[in-house]
């Protein structure tokens, strides 16, 4: 009885037919070609997202830059020339009827 248990625990080469190793040959190479799909699948699934990152991060520089250059003079801004005309002109009667960004300080 000990003798079956123990040739029962022993494994060789000669018992392990054809289709054993066909298998296991069979998943080892599934198992590489999934792997290998994926890091294709990664590497393209990255590009397109720092070529989009790049993009949407051009449009927001430009957006940031319309942004910073307002086209519209703010009543503050308008008081201030107003201010500044008021005193280079000494307190005579003025009107002011435009403001424009001049376009040598940008």
């Amino acid at each position: 009885m000990t003798d079956v248990l123990l040739n029962a625990g022993r494994i060789s080469l000669s018992n392990v037919n054809s289709q054993t190793w066909s298998v296991t040959i069979s998943g080892f190479a599934i198992v590489f070609v999934v792997l290998a799909v994926l890091i294709v699948v990664f590497y393209v699934f990255g590009k397109i997202m720092t070529a989009v990152q790049g993009k949407s991060s051009e449009k927001q520089k430009s957006a940031d830059n319309t942004a910073s250059e307002p086209d519209e003079v703010t009543d503050e801004i308008a008081a201030v020339i107003t201010a500044a005309v008021a005193e280079s002109t000494g307190g005579k009667n003025f009107i002011i009827k435009q403001i424009k960004q001049s376009g040598g300080d940008k």
